[in-house]
């Protein structure tokens, strides 16, 4: 999910940010607002949507903003900070046109301490645990991809990955230890990458 919105936010929305940081931590910092609000992934993907229709416009009003509001209101509760007035201010601003995507962007950028905080205080799912652990990887192995790619899809390739689920299927199928079997293991991995990829 986070490799599909920095390519939707980069393709659609390139001219808000200076760098592929900028872009990066603001898909991030979304990302991370998403789950704090508890939005599920169908209001996430309309959020998202309209959010980055608004970024590539210059602007955030109307139904966009409407979207935003319902879908993840401590996003514009960030902008409303950023910006040192009241939420119930944002929608005037909003229909005058203030609120650009520079705005937007420097407000949740602004915000990315209160957002880790916010978030890491949060109890963690399985599946955020999957993801997040999936998003440190392709960030680790972003340079290395296209190897990575041409083996994944060769046979050798693919029956190691059948491999690894079936390992992955029986040792979630054994409880809790397993998984923390799981974690030791990504952790050696993690820190033995020097001496693993070669």
């Amino acid at each position: 999910r986070m490799a599909n919105l920095i390519a939707r936010l980069g393709s659609n929305a390139k001219d808000t940010f200076n760098s592929n940081a900028e872009l990066i931590q603001f898909a991030e910092n979304l990302n991370k607002s998403f789950a704090i609000a508890g939005a599920s992934q169908q209001e996430q993907s309309a959020a998202t949507l309209q959010l980055t229709q608004a970024l590539a416009s210059g602007v955030l009003r109307g139904d966009e903003l409407n979207s935003v509001f319902e879908q993840a209101p401590n996003i514009i509760q960030r902008i409303a900070d950023y910006l040192n007035v009241s939420v119930g201010e944002i929608r005037e601003m909003a229909s005058e046109g203030q609120l650009t995507s520079e705005v937007v962007k420097n407000a949740m950028l602004s915000a990315t301490n209160e957002i880790n905080a916010e978030f890491e205080a949060m109890p963690m799912t399985l599946a955020q645990a999957f993801t997040m652990g999936k998003n440190a990887i392709q960030n680790a192995l972003r340079g290395s991809f296209e190897g990575w790619s041409d083996f994944l899809n060769s046979d050798e390739g693919q029956q190691a990955m059948t491999r690894i689920i079936n390992l992955f299927t029986l040792m979630a199928q054994v409880g809790v230890g397993a998984l923390s079997a799981i974690g030791q293991g990504a952790l050696f991995v993690a820190n033995n990458l020097d001496f693993i990829l070669p």
